[in-house]
């Protein structure tokens, strides 16, 4: 197995040289695509078909409580894999633990024994990806096979900086070139109530209880997405007007029951 030079990891330079995982919020999934040569973001054209927004919120979700894989249309964009993200191994990921040397990995504070983080190097490069390409793709982590970063265009929620402070220049840009379309009146009112829900989650964070909500902007949006039934014209809702107290618990109970 290639790795990459100068990768920082606990087993071979010490934790004084690791991305100090004192400075990560919880770990939660964060889902990636297929990994390519990539060209310079300043060679990508301005713009990049998302699909129809209904059925691409309609399949996220379900990715999203199945656990399924995202199909994203990555062509030659590999900035998930070079934007310093930490990587969720979970105990059900078998292959990619086989497949990823351990001393490359470290366990995941906050979770169950057995859940690991995979680090970067100090280019922000995840080591698994070798000459262009994830040298492990067959056998990625469930984190990697649900990433989308079209969840951002999706919620107007931004993407998180580093644990440094420093931006994630690659994968905002290609956050930022989604292009949805909508053509039907599904898609609009679609589109209009997962950015209402983010809106929500933003506005009323202090109304959660404390821990509930994401500190990663990945999975806040993940959140607002799954949330968005809450928020659509009256007309296409199981649920009358509800107050702020009652869309909060209403939230909180979805997920609750999600992750029974």
């Amino acid at each position: 197995m290639r790795s990459s030079q100068g990768l920082k990891t606990r087993d071979n330079e010490g934790a004084a040289n690791i991305k100090s995982s004192n400075k990560l919020p919880s770990p939660m999934p964060l889902p990636l695509p297929l990994p390519s040569p990539s060209p310079s973001p300043l060679s990508w054209p301005a713009d990049k078909a998302a699909g129809k927004f209904a059925p691409w919120l309609r399949q996220t979700i379900n990715i999203i409580h199945n656990r399924s894989e995202a199909t994203v249309p990555c062509a030659e964009c590999s900035a998930c894999c070079n934007s310093a993200y930490f990587v969720h191994i979970r105990p059900s990921d078998t292959q990619a633990l086989a497949h990823i040397p351990k001393a490359l990995t470290f366990a995941a504070p906050g979770l169950p024994k057995g859940h690991r983080l995979l680090g970067y190097d100090e280019n922000g490069r995840c080591p698994m990806y070798v000459d262009g390409g994830c040298s492990i793709y067959e056998f990625r982590p469930q984190t990697c096979r649900q990433y989308d970063c079209r969840v951002f265009a999706a919620t107007g929620i931004g993407v998180e900086a580093q644990n440094d402070g420093a931006p994630r220049t690659r994968i905002k840009q290609q956050a930022e070139r989604w292009s949805f379309e909508f053509s039907s009146d599904d898609d609009s009112e679609a589109f209009s109530a997962v950015q209402l829900a983010a809106k929500f989650l933003n506005a009323h964070a202090d109304a959660f209880p404390l821990g509930f909500l994401p500190a990663s902007n990945t999975q806040r949006a993940i959140l607002a997405i799954e949330s968005y039934a809450l928020f659509l014209a009256p007309k296409h809702r199981s649920t009358n007007n509800l107050t702020t107290e009652q869309t909060v618990q209403a939230i909180v109970e979805m997920r609750e029951q999600r992750q029974v």
